[in-house]
């Protein structure tokens, strides 16, 4: 079974429903499915330096709108055991740099160590996960050469290819994230929940046992 999960790392909803599909694994830990991370960027025409959180989203959405957001999804990702401190992140960043290396680390099968460390670096310790230091220092924690990653950063290999991909996948109809597509076949838009998950791998599953058949 092949599930490709298409996020965003600054996404809350993208970290709350990685915890929710882990879940749904959990109950059904039969299944082993082979995933792999797309990636989408919340903010395609955010600058390289990205901007200021609260410049940035209160413009969007209006200041008393973003506290609101903010406080639900705190409440949200506890219930789950998730750590969100929105007050810990000081800008938006540009993610290309950030799926690049989720991209070098699928290449090495370290693709969900990568997608998680940078989850955590965003949400948890309000870290620039668009920042050169911050991507090696994941990338070392993770077990990937931090010196080939800065050389490849510094040069800006694949960033073309994370802005294709990015594109291509909003030609194939994705206009928002978490989007799980399972077996190319059956797909569960957002968050919903570790049960819906269940019954979207349980359908693909038998899906799956027909054809064989």
């Amino acid at each position: 079974m092949q599930v490709h999960i298409v996020a965003d790392i600054i996404c809350p909803w993208c970290y709350i429903g990685k915890r929710q599909f882990e879940q749904a694994l959990a109950k059904r830990p039969d299944f082993e499915p082979t995933v792999r991370w797309l990636p989408f960027q919340l903010n395609p025409d955010m600058p390289k330096e990205g901007m200021d959180r609260v410049e940035y989203l209160a413009g969007r959405f209006g200041a008393q709108a973003v506290q609101q957001m903010d406080d639900q999804m705190t409440r949200l990702a506890e219930s789950l055991g998730l750590e969100i401190h929105f007050d810990r992140i000081k800008r938006v960043p540009n993610t290309v740099a950030a799926h690049t290396l989720a991209r070098w680390a699928d290449e090495e099968g370290l693709q969900h160590q990568a997608v998680q460390a940078l989850f955590e670096a965003n949400f948890v310790k309000g870290e620039d996960v668009s920042d050169t230091d911050v991507l090696c220092r994941i990338a070392a924690d993770i077990g990937m050469d931090p010196d080939k990653v800065r050389e490849r950063l510094d040069q800006e290999l694949d960033r073309d290819k994370i802005i294709e991909e990015d594109q291509m996948i909003r030609g194939m109809g994705v206009q928002g994230v978490p989007c799980t597509i399972i077996d190319r076949k059956f797909v569960v838009s957002g968050a919903q929940g570790a049960d819906l998950f269940v019954q979207a791998l349980e359908r693909a599953k038998s899906d799956e046992a027909v054809v064989s058949q």
